[in-house]
């Protein structure tokens, strides 16, 4: 059988029947598919005509019928290599029938590319009558003929025929002739009459097939007695058999089969004497003879075989065998719409002069290489670009215009407004304050979802029906409304909403606009509606449960927006403020870090000496505090605070001391007991390990955000693997227990019954 490698592009391998009766088990075909079966077709003559050269040669047969012998097979000494001999029977009074050595295992197909063989191999079966058993035909098959075979795993499939059948497939005989467990795998069909069988479809009514591991060389079957009293005029019997899955499709009829009849089936082959191709290259009697041809490890147990390099066809196991393929003498195989030229192991598919194009996937055309095209291109696309760029300038400031002229001139600040502008906050929308009166219906009391001690912060519903939360900070006294308080708390607003409109982070709350028609302006953001973490955490009933996979997504969603502030956008982010508190959940318990206002909210690049620290006892870097440098590793001290908080439910500051001041054992000795339980000891261990990584004393030594968010990614992973591997052991002790007990399958068949008759 001759195979061929085609080179690239176009890398296909071409696989060839023994015969015409092959293509008519296949029916119908595409137009695709009979020009696939000519090129087998062309490619088996060659083959044929291959084998005729070397068999002429040595006075060898090259044929068996109409099955070619391809060498390292033969059938006559001398003509074959050791444990590859074909036995030729022309004594049958039909054709001439070919066998696996000495065996009486029927060949009807020979591949060398594939290294396989086809046999046909009779079907087991046990038949019943009215008190049982009536008789059986058990052939028990060792394939290993001489060392070479092996059953094909991936082109066959175990397989049953009956109903109330159940049958195990058994392997690995041992010296005494019997089967000492080392391979069984069984299959049960069940059907309550004929017209519940479906046709094409063995799934485990009146047909089931089962796949079986590679290595195995001899095979058995062992049938499980069950009545078959009321199904004995349309199952008399069950059927067992190994099949090429590509050539058997169940059908009713095959209830009924002849108890004579047999089934294909391919085994691998390959020389064996030793394990690899290295192994083999070193060897004397190594096959690859041809020139052009490669070594190949087999894919069924030890072993190798032998293909033609790419580009080349033919026999690899004879001298020359692998000869040149003439790509250009076969355009449906390898396509050229221009010029071809046939190369050693591959060719060459140029455009002609003139010409351009991928000729290799259409028809060249005329090449076009006028100056005066290119030259029109550029310039249209040049002027298209300039006359884009100043639309939108003027979209632009007409926007702007229309924005002033909206707001009103006695209350708006101007100046504010301009700064605005200036630092390229394009994108934010400006609010009026009548347009957020109405969202909140004049600032209702009903409206307030959180209140602080510079302000409060409103649910408000805008004209397009978005929900929105209303940051207004109110003025109360004297002090907070002077020049240089005021100074700062609109350069804190400045800050906030230049670099909010800047960040786009599902794990960030998002910033819609803001109003400047108050002293100090108001901000608007998306609406959160779940709270904060530190609600969920420590306000919840203290016997609601909180899974420690929803406490490991809520601290991985949180470094992650952390790490994007840090490290993703045009300068450095850094909160200056995470605590739980700041840190809210939405409809889906999504976190979303917020609360970027005032004095807490830097851009830098690295680190700001600020005039005074601020920040929430039991969260603030002592770092931070003592040299008032803010920096990445002052955001990460305060979230291994959070991951703390997350793991044991205690407040940053538990009976008189910070959770980030306590011992690892003391830690471990509060975990909240709930994910002890659930996760274990030792990925709460780690989990701690990282949080006390954060706080640690020493800036230098604590991770980056980015590296904490992907560690806490990690022990997520490990949770889930944790428990697909429970739910796996549980599984598995179930099926064991209904395999090994007639009860089991007693209930097993029930249960079939139940769901065919539903």
């Amino acid at each position: 059988m001759l195979g061929v490698i085609l080179p690239s592009p176009k890398l296909r391998y071409a696989y060839l029947t023994s015969s015409s009766s092959s293509l008519q088990e296949q029916g119908s075909v595409s137009s695709l598919q009979l020009m696939s079966r000519s090129r087998e077709m062309i490619l088996s003559i060659l083959l044929t005509l291959a084998a005729a050269v070397h068999a002429a040669s040595q006075n060898c047969s090259g044929k068996c019928g109409q099955v070619v012998i391809p060498y390292p097979f033969g059938i006559e000494p001398g003509c074959f290599r050791d444990g590859f001999a074909i036995t030729c029977n022309q004594s049958t009074g039909g054709p001439p029938r070919a066998f696996l050595g000495a065996s009486d295992i029927e060949v009807t197909e020979i591949s060398l590319p594939q290294g396989q063989v086809r046999v046909q191999v009779p079907v087991a079966w046990q038949c019943y009558n009215e008190s049982g058993t009536e008789s059986i035909n058990l052939p028990e098959i060792n394939y290993n003929i001489n060392g070479v075979y092996k059953i094909s795993n991936d082109r066959n499939k175990f397989t049953i025929i009956g109903c109330n059948s159940l049958v195990y497939l058994q392997s690995e005989k041992d010296g005494s002739g019997s089967y000492p467990f080392h391979y069984y795998v069984g299959c049960l069909s069940y059907c309550r009459d004929v017209t519940s069988v479906i046709n094409g479809a063995c799934d485990g009514i009146g047909c089931c097939q089962s796949s079986f591991p590679a290595k195995l060389s001899d095979s058995s079957f062992l049938f499980k007695d069950y009545s078959h009293s009321s199904m004995l005029d349309f199952s008399p019997c069950t059927y067992a058999f190994i099949v090429d899955h590509d050539y058997f499709s169940f059908s009713a009829a095959n209830l009924m089969m002849d108890k004579n009849s047999s089934m294909p089936l391919w085994l691998d082959w390959a020389f064996r004497a030793v394990a690899t191709c290295d192994e083999a290259a070193r060897s004397t009697n190594y096959a690859c003879r041809s020139e052009n041809s490669a070594c190949i490890n087999s894919r069924n147990d030890a072993g190798y075989l032998c293909n033609c390099s790419q580009g080349y066809q033919g026999n690899p196991y004879i001298d020359k065998g692998c000869q040149d393929i003439d790509e250009c003498t076969l355009p449906e195989t390898y396509p050229c719409y221009g010029v071809c030229t046939n190369l050693p192991g591959s060719y060459r598919c140029a455009c002609r002069s003139g010409e351009r194009g991928n000729p290799l996937a259409a028809p060249c055309i005329p090449n076009t290489p006028s100056a005066v095209k290119v030259i029109a291109g550029i310039s249209s696309a040049f002027l298209a670009a300039l006359a884009l760029i100043l639309v939108l300038l003027v979209l632009q400031k007409r926007r702007l215009t229309m924005e002033k002229e909206k707001l009103s001139r006695e209350n708006c600040d101007w100046i504010l407004y301009d700064k605005m502008m200036s630092r390229q906050v394009h994108r934010m929308r400006i609010f009026s304050l009548q347009d957020l009166q109405r969202a909140t219906d004049n600032f209702h009391e009903d409206g307030v979802i959180g209140r602080g001690g510079h302000g409060r912060v409103y649910k408000g519903i805008l004209e397009d029906d978005r929900v929105v939360a209303i940051k207004r900070t109110v003025v109360t006294d004297e002090r907070q409304s002077g020049t240089a308080s005021q100074f700062r708390q609109k350069e804190e607003f400045l800050n906030e909403i230049g670099i909010l409109s800047q960040i786009n982070h599902k794990n960030v709350v998002r910033l819609f606009g803001c109003c400047l028609e108050e002293e100090i302006p108001m901000l608007v953001y998306e609406f959160v509606p779940n709270g904060t973490l530190s609600d969920f955490i420590h306000k919840q009933d203290s016997g609601s449960a909180i899974s420690l996979d929803i406490r490991l997504k809520l601290a991985a969603e949180s470094a992650e927006a952390l790490a994007h502030l840090h490290s993703s956008t045009s300068h450095t982010v850094i909160h200056g403020d995470v605590k739980s508190s700041n840190i809210l959940l939405d409809e889906n318990k999504m976190a979303k870090v917020a609360d970027f206002g005032a004095s807490t909210l830097m851009l830098t690049d690295e680190t700001k000496t600020v005039s005074f620290v601020q920040g929430t006892p039991g969260y603030v870097d002592p770092v931070y505090c003592e040299t008032r440098r803010l920096t990445k590793k002052t955001d990460v001290f305060s979230f291994g605070v959070v991951i703390l908080e997350l793991m044991t439910r205690k407040k940053a500051i538990w009976d008189d001391v910070p959770l980030a001041l306590m011992s690892r054992q003391h830690l471990l000795d509060i975990l909240d007991e709930e994910v002890v339980e659930e996760g274990g000891k030792d990925l709460l261990g780690k989990v701690v390990d990282l949080a006390i990584q954060c706080v640690c004393r020493q800036q230098e030594e604590r991770p980056t955000m980015k590296r904490v968010a992907e560690k806490l990614q990690k022990f997520r992973k490990l949770l889930q693997k944790k428990r697909g591997q429970s739910r796996s052991v549980g599984m598995a002790s179930l099926l064991t227990r209904a395999t090994n007990s007639y009860t089991g399958y007693q209930r097993l068949r029930e249960s079939v019954v139940l769901e065919v008759g539903s």
